[in-house]
């Protein structure tokens, strides 16, 4: 659908596109908020399957103490796991709000640029 520009008034000059949100310099910090996102859900699930590891695979004993320390390491360390989860996720969505494109009618002749809304 081409619309006329009301700017340098030529007809059916506006194509419909997708215009970056925010300028350059604001994309680049989201494009380094993804990075160390990427890498949080990484050592996240790691320390989960460790964790779930740990707590399957170690002996089982008679003593009291030691079945109340096996499941507090194991709780300290699924609470852990799932804090560094939640921040990778609030980072990521983050770092992709900055990345986002917006869709505009931009006209081909003066570049003037309206909301498709």
């Amino acid at each position: 659908m081409y619309l006329d520009c009301p700017m340098c008034r030529t007809q059916a000059s506006m194509a419909q596109t997708s215009v970056p949100r925010f300028s350059g310099p604001v994309r680049l910090i989201g494009g380094i908020l993804l990075i160390p996102t990427f890498l949080g859900f990484a050592f996240a699930g790691l320390l989960m399957l460790s964790t779930f590891m740990a707590a399957a695979g170690s002996p089982h004993t008679n003593s009291d103490a030691a079945a109340a320390g096996q499941v507090i390491g194991f709780g300290i360390g699924f609470i852990f796991a799932v804090i560094v989860g939640i921040v990778s996720l609030v980072g990521g969505l983050l770092g992709w709000l900055l990345l986002m494109n917006r869709k505009v009618y931009k006209c081909s002749r003066c570049a003037f640029v309206v909301d498709r809304g």
